[in-house]
Parts: C-alpha cells; sequence; structure tokens
C-alpha cells in the first residue's frame, strides 16, 4: 500500500528503495543519471542519492537537522529542502552544500515557510513564504544568510514560482480566476507574461505552460519558446518537465485523455 518512486532508464522503469520494506519518494534528477530521494520505514528513513551508472545509492550522512523534506538538487549536488525547528515550532527552510554541513536560510521575522520549490546550478532558490494576511508568495535566495526578496506578480497578487534556470525563474499568478504565466529575471526581477502557468523551464527559457484536465477546463499543455513559436500536444496531455534543447527528448509528463496518469516523453521536431 506503500507508493514508491521509479526511475526510467532508457524507457525501462526502475524501481527505486534503499530499503526492501519502505516508502520511497524521489524529488531531483540531474545530469549523469544521479536521483535525489528517501525511503522510509518503521525502523528508519534514509536520505539518498542514487547513480544510475552504478545501481547503488549513496546514503547522506546523519546531521544535526530534523530533515523534515528533500526538495531538489542541483548539477553540483547541492540540495534543498526543510527541517523541524523546535524552538520555533515551525519548519525552516535549509540548503545542504556539496562536500558540507547543511545551512539554515533565513526567512523574514514576520513570516513563515509554505515551501520549498527550487535550487538553480547557480546556487539561487525559490521558495514560497506566508505573508501576515495568510497568504502565500514566492520569494528569492541569493544567499543562505541574506533575507530573501519577494517575486512581483500582477496588481500585487501572489505568485508560485516552480522553477529557476539559469537567470530565469518560471511560475505565475496564485490567482485561480487568473492562469497568468509569468518569466522572472534573477537580475532585476522583471517580468515576461505569457498566456499560461508555467511548470517547467529550460536554459534556452522555452517554457512549459501547465496545461488543464477536467469538468472546469480541458486544455493541454504548450511549448512557448523564447522567440515565441509554440508547440500543442494532444488533448489531455499535462507536461511536466522540457529538456534542453537539441537532446534526444523534447519534454515528458502524462497523458490524462484515458482517465488514468500514462507517463509519457516526446521528440519533437
Amino acid at each position: 500500500m506503500h507508493g514508491q518512486a521509479v526511475l526510467w532508464v532508457n524507457g525501462v522503469p526502475r524501481w527505486l528503495a534503499s530499503q526492501p520494506e519502505g516508502e520511497s519518494f524521489a524529488y531531483s534528477v540531474i545530469e549523469g543519471g544521479l536521483v535525489l530521494g528517501s525511503t522510509s520505514s518503521f525502523t528508519r528513513t534514509d536520505h539518498w542519492i542514487y547513480s544510475v551508472k552504478t545501481n547503488s545509492y549513496r546514503i547522506l550522512a546523519p546531521t544535526t537537522l530534523q530533515i523534515s523534506q528533500l526538495t531538489g538538487m542541483n548539477k553540483h549536488q547541492d540540495i534543498l529542502g526543510t527541517t523541524w525547528d523546535e524552538a520555533l515550532g515551525q519548519h525552516v527552510p535549509f540548503v545542504w552544500p556539496a562536500g558540507g554541513q547543511p545551512q539554515r536560510l533565513a526567512v523574514p521575522s514576520d513570516q513563515t515557510l509554505y515551501a520549498m520549490d527550487d535550487i538553480s546550478d547557480e546556487g539561487l532558490i525559490v521558495g514560497r513564504l506566508y505573508l501576515p494576511d495568510g497568504q502565500h508568495t514566492s520569494y528569492l535566495w541569493k544567499s543562505s544568510s541574506a533575507e530573501p526578496a519577494r517575486l512581483p506578480g500582477i496588481n500585487d497578487t501572489g505568485v508560485w514560482a516552480r522553477d529557476i534556470q539559469g537567470s530565469w525563474i518560471a511560475g505565475g499568478d496564485t490567482d485561480i480566476d487568473d492562469v497568468t504565466g509569468l518569466l522572472w529575471n534573477t537580475g532585476n526581477t522583471s517580468i515576461v507574461q505569457l498566456e499560461d502557468r508555467v511548470v517547467d523551464l529550460n536554459r534556452s527559457r522555452d517554457a512549459v505552460t501547465e496545461g488543464r484536465f477536467g469538468p472546469l477546463g480541458d486544455y493541454p499543455s504548450v511549448i512557448i519558446k523564447s522567440d515565441g513559436t509554440k508547440i500543442t500536444f494532444p488533448q489531455g496531455t499535462l507536461l511536466e518537465h522540457i529538456f534542453e534543447r537539441n537532446t534526444r527528448w523534447t519534454a515528458a509528463g502524462y497523458d490524462v485523455s484515458s482517465g488514468e496518469l500514462v507517463p509519457v516523453v516526446y521528440a519533437c521536431g
């Protein structure tokens, strides 16, 4: 009855777990076939990095932090996550530099953590904090010691930044009546507006939109390239990832047209 992480290697599923009995989750896959994940059983929780090449797990060393969740990993194997702070009685964000010790991220004194979302290869981090009025919105951390900067939205509404690649952040408005997609430049947080919320971005600034399927709407994900050209996918396609240009695959996600989640990968000409 437990979920288990799965990695497709050349189209063949490979189940991931560091313990034979337990529930596993995978959070991030990076170049070279390394996967960040965890396995929990009644006796312990392992946090691990799995290698496709060696088909083995490197169990991350215990830390003084009470890790709540791992969120992402960049190509340097810097890890992003959240930990429980007993003194504050709340979850707080941390970054775990490769080969170093976890470092808590600064959070403004009047705000608390909602979720952490992504870490770039350059070490920039996006996550969401609760505002004093109970709403939540996205922030950008440029260092672990400095307080983050709030990402602007349209008409000062909340935003959800889902992905960060190079000098660009991708996401959208959190208003359920507004499906505006947003791209922010990390240098000056200037905004580019797109037709729908963005779920993923590559380093060429090609974006994948969210897509919808259900009684409240039914339209597929769209790739919007940095030059404005578009690739529209079949109805019922909900994409989650866009690959870098000039690689074997273009995008990956789900085909839900049958009513079930069917994982798919696309190669577009």
